[in-house]
Formats: structure tokens, sequence, C-alpha cells
């Protein structure tokens, strides 16, 4: 709701700045033409401008002692209650009163149809002729041309009729009809009225100076426009040849041409509109860093600028396992799960089996046992290159070494292995070997020879040692190895 009238301000202020500088600098002069361009243009571009934003995005960095501190940030803005209703009331306000314009709009087109109807007009080229016996002046709408033959010598009807076939060739009732749909919906704004206005008299400018022009001395045109005749039957949406703005049009016919050194006036609207672009339509978002103490909340949770961590100590209770694996789920959009810890008499972990989902559908896993001491501190998470891990030692010391991925062309794959993920253990005496994204039972060799599973979890090598790690999934890794390849073979070659 509050967005609906930020853009109703914003569409308001737009078209406010073209008639501003309309009046200010334009109405005078004689290029209607220009004139009637620049005002359509200010229509639209009111109504799309506002739509238009361009995201700034700044990094901003934010300190904090404890990432708790930055789990209780409030998250939005809450209205208050008052402001919500005064928002509802107005609403109304605005959904009513363009009710009424619009069924005022509606009475009117019905109002013309029905006259259309009733009179039976007669054809001529590309223009249709109702002859009324109301008291009515010329007017056209469309390519109809109402006019009452009794009210008019012969010569003046004939002038009269070729302004309004003027109107008609021309189209200005695209113009009138558009005015109309601006003044419906921004009726709230008092310089849609006078915009409509505006487009009425530029378009009354261009009209009289082509029938002038073309067929009749200014004199006697000027003589017509004083034959000024009151009308009982007027409508809005329609091009009437008799109206209050008689003296303006007859000023305007005897103005010199405007010379063509005034056309820069036309630009002057550009650095305007550029202000207000930057001013209100450039959205700046900050992208916040966080940079904190090594301090954990009471999930074990710790988050650096590039590095997203989670930690499990001996310590930790059943109800922090569970609502740290809550967290991960409703704030990381990750998946944690474990098996269920076995305590010693202290009531400190000794045995725990550990798994971390990404949301790109990579996974690692681990199981921790140490019966005398309980479990050395874990910890799992995501690097700054996209890496999971999950270690009892030195996070500093995990090495991602890029994996060579081969998977059959004709076949999908939604896990992609990215990273092989070494880390020191914690008592630094082996160096462990991680495989992300690979889920089922694959094939493992080590230097061509085949291992199996647990030996390879087990297999200590430096980051320094390995040449290559290759990974072959699909028909590929079945048609080199067999049918017992079918969940992926993993190749590591290290420097023997």
């Amino acid at each position: 709701m509050e967005i609906f009238f930020i853009y109703i301000l914003k569409s308001s202020f737009i078209l406010s700045l073209f008639y501003i500088t309309y009046k200010l600098w334009l109405q005078k002069e004689t290029f209607f033409t220009l004139n009637r361009y620049y005002l359509l243009t200010g229509i639209f571009i009111s109504v799309i401008l506002p739509l238009i934003t361009i995201t700034r995005r700044v990094n901003t960095e934010i300190i904090l002692n404890n990432i708790e501190e930055f789990n209780n940030v409030t998250q939005g803005i809450i209205l208050p209650d008052n402001k919500i209703n005064f928002l509802k009331l107005l609403l109304i306000l605005y959904i009513s009163g363009t009710i009424v314009f619009l069924l005022r709009f509606c009475i009117q087109v019905l109002s013309f149809i029905k006259l259309v109807r009733n009179e039976k007009p007669y054809k001529e080229s590309r223009y249709k002729y109702v002859k009324t016996n109301k008291n009515t002046s010329p007017f056209s709408f469309l390519n109809y041309i109402v006019y009452n033959p009794n009210l008019h010598t012969i010569e003046d009807l004939k002038t009269i009729l070729e302004h309004e076939k003027t109107h008609c060739s021309h189209r200005h009732s695209i113009d009138i009809l558009t005015a109309h749909v601006i003044n419906i919906f921004f009726w709230i704004n008092p310089f849609s009225w006078l915009y409509k206005k505006a487009i009425t008299q530029n378009l009354e400018y261009l009209a009289d100076k082509y029938t002038s022009e073309k067929m009749f001395s200014n004199k006697d045109y000027q003589y017509l426009l004083l034959k000024k005749n009151l009308s009982e039957y007027n409508l809005s949406i329609t091009n009437t040849f008799f109206n209050l703005l008689i003296k303006k049009r007859i000023v305007m016919l005897n103005k010199t041409r405007s010379q063509k050194q005034n056309l820069f006036k036309y630009g002057i609207i550009i650095p305007v509109l550029t202000v207000f672009f930057l001013s209100f339509n450039v959205k700046t978002v900050a992208q916040t860093i966080v940079v904190k103490e090594k301090k954990l909340n009471q999930n074990g949770v710790e988050i650096s600028a590039n590095t997203l961590e989670f930690v499990i100590t001996k310590n930790n209770t059943d109800e922090e396992l569970k609502n740290l694996s809550q967290t991960i789920k409703s704030k990381y959009d990750g998946e944690f799960k474990y098996s269920n810890p076995k305590r010693n008499s202290k009531g400190e972990i000794t045995d725990i089996s550990v798994t971390y989902k990404s949301s790109e559908n990579s996974f690692v896993s681990s199981s921790f046992s140490d019966t005398t001491n309980g479990i050395p501190t874990i910890i799992f998470g995501k690097n700054e290159d996209d890496g999971l891990f999950i270690t009892s030692g030195d996070k500093n010391k995990i090495k991602n070494i890029d994996v060579d991925v081969q998977i059959d062309d004709n076949e999908e794959e939604d896990i992609i292995v990215k990273k092989i993920i070494l880390s020191d253990t914690y008592d630094n005496k082996s160096n462990n070997v991680r495989v992300e994204g690979i889920e089922g039972n694959p094939l493992y060799y080590l230097n061509g020879k085949r291992i199996d599973k647990k030996k390879f979890e087990e297999i200590s090598v430096s980051p320094e040692k390995i040449i290559s790690v290759n990974v072959l999934k699909g028909k590929k890794a079945i048609k080199e190895y067999g049918k017992k390849a079918k969940d992926g073979v993993i190749k590591i070659t290290t420097k023997e």
C-alpha cells in the first residue's frame, strides 16, 4: 500500500515538473506540434519513470563482539497501527475519487454514442458528420464532427468544419483521451487538471494554425472566433470550436513565429529529470560484511566476512544441538544432521557422527570419538571458495583442491563435485581427505589401486603431495569400470 502511494507521489511530481517547465518556457512559443509531443511525453514519462529503479550496492562493515548481537537485529519496519489505518483511509478515499471520475468519463462517452446513434451521421471522405438540433458548439471526437447547421452561416460553417477536420486528421482525440485517463487515476494531483487544460489549449492553437493557413485569412478567422456561441451541450472529451480560450487563441494567431534558436528550451527538462531520478530512483543496498571477535552464541554459530562456520564442543547439550540444526535450516538454507551422541559421566560428548549439507546439494560428513577426554572441538561450514568442510583442528589449515569432474554429456547431473577438502585433525597427526557431493557407494582408487571407503577416509597425505583428483560419473564411469561404478569413481594420484 505504501509503495503504491509512493508511486503516485513520484508520478505526480514528474507531471508537475513537465507542466511547470511548459508554463515557464514553452507555452508562449509557436512550436505547437513540438509542444503537443512534449506534453504527451510528459504523461508517459510520469507513468513509466517511477517504475524504474537502479540498484547501487555499497559494502558496509559491521564490527560485532558477539554474533548473538547480529542474530538479534530486527528485520523490517513495523508500522504503527495509526499509520496503517491512515493509509487504509487514504486508499479508500483515492479509490472512491477514481470511481467517481471514471463513471463521469463513461457517462460522457455513452452520451456521445447516444447522440451519434440518434442523429444518424453521414460520411464524406474519412469524416463522419453528425447534424443535430441541440444548442451546441461544433465539436469533433475521433473521426466524428458534430454541428448544428441552424446556428451558423454557410461561410462560417465551412470554416468551422475545416477546423474540426484538422482535429480529426491529426488525431487530437488521442491526446484528449490520454489526458482524461491521467485525470481519472491522478485526480488527487491538481497539476493533472492544469495539464489537461494545457493539452486542450495547445490543440486549439494547432488547429487554428492549420485552418487559417490553409484557406482563410487571419483577420476573417479571428472575427469568426469572436462570434462566441454559448453552448448548452458540451462534452469535455471533445474538441470544441467555441470555448473559453478564444482570447488566447487570437493572441497566438497574431504572434510572430518563434525562432529556431528557442528550441533549446525543450532540453531544460532533461537535467531536471536527471536530478529527480538520481535523488529518488537510485536504491542503495548495503552489503553487510560482519567482522567480529571469535566469540560464539549459545548455538555455537560463528560467522566471518567470507566464511560461514558452526562449532560443536563436547559440552554442547542435546537442546543446543537441536537449536543449531534449526538455525542452520531457517537462517542459512542448509541441513545439519547428527547421530544420537554418546556421553560420559560428566555429560561430555564422547562419540558423534555429523553431516552438513549446503543449499547447493553438496555435503560433507565425519565421525568423531574420544571416550577418554570427550570429542575435540568440531568446526564445520562453508568457506570463501564455496567449499564445505568438517574439521576438528585448526580451521586455517583447511585446504581446497580443485577436482576434475567427468560426467557423461547426455546425462543430467544434479550434484556437482567441486572440491576435495583436506584438514589437519585435532592432534595434528594426519591430514584427512573428504569429498563433497558424492552420494551412494563410489569406487576409490589411490595411485591406480582400489581401496575401500574406510581406508580412503583414513588417508593421511599433505596437500603438496597430491598431483591430481579425478571424479567420474554416469555412463563414462560404468564404461571404464563396469556396473560396480554406477555411483561414480574417485581417483587420487599422489607423489610417491
